[in-house]
């Protein structure tokens, strides 16, 4: 496809994302894009390397790990702790979405910032863990399963 179709399907892409806060489902752009799927497979290879291509958050691509990662330590940096009503409010993905995807939101944050120690003894209904990161103590809760 000539550069000019690519041009115009990404720039519809990046019009709809920024509609919905930079996310864009496939199943979105199917229902507000201009083009169709085979289309942009294309002009980039497949939708996952568009959304890539144009830093589009696309929490369908399993292989987009790296950016919830550092979404997550985005997270942790501007409110220096970490939780799931914290990341909730602050984070581009959905905890229950992330959870469904990569079935634990805590070994997401030990992923992404650091290794738990032992659980605190904690008055919490829930454990708490402390975790070193960026040369900080932080406690996280966890809930037991």
């Amino acid at each position: 496809m000539s550069k000019l179709i690519k041009q115009r399907i990404a720039e519809d892409m990046l019009k709809i994302a920024h509609m919905h806060n930079n996310i864009l489902y496939r199943q979105t752009y199917k229902k507000y894009g201009i083009y169709t799927e085979d289309e942009i497979n294309q002009s980039f290879g497949n939708y996952n390397s568009a959304c890539r291509e144009l830093k589009i958050v696309n929490p369908e691509d399993p292989h987009d790990l790296n950016a919830v990662l550092n979404d997550i330590r985005y997270v942790f940096a501007l409110n220096k702790s970490i939780s799931k009503q914290v990341y909730e409010e602050y984070g581009i993905y959905s905890v229950p979405a992330l959870e469904n995807q990569y079935r634990s939101f805590e070994s997401l944050i030990v992923s992404a910032i650091g290794k738990p120690a032992k659980p605190a003894k904690s008055a919490y209904r829930y454990p708490v863990y402390t975790i070193k990161a960026m040369g900080q103590n932080v406690l996280i809760r966890a809930r037991r399963r």
